[in-house]
């Protein structure tokens, strides 16, 4: 299984421009927002080099990276509701 942010992490920023995870968890580096018009600003008007517009992880990959007993890449969990919320405004069958 390929979550863009896995191929962005590991082919852009570590193989490319070299990154460890110093450099990754650096806010000076790397910003995250789950909003794309943000990211674009982030671009246009706030000087940042690149944004990166990902596809969101789906479940059924979350489902298979717990089967394996892997660990999800950062910034690849971001869902809403978040699972409090969605508990507590859901009914649960």
């Amino acid at each position: 299984m390929r979550l863009d942010v896995t191929v962005v992490t590991q082919v852009f920023l570590k193989n490319i421009l070299e990154f460890d995870e110093t450099d990754l968890d650096n806010e000076e580096n790397l910003s995250y927002t789950s909003k794309i018009p943000e990211a674009i600003d982030a671009v246009r008007k706030f000087g940042r080099a690149a944004a990166f517009i990902m596809n969101p992880t789906r479940i059924k990959e979350v489902q298979e990276i717990a089967d394996a007993r892997l660990v999800m890449p950062r910034k690849s969990t971001y869902f809403y509701p978040k699972v409090i919320t969605g508990l507590v405004i859901n009914r649960i069958d």
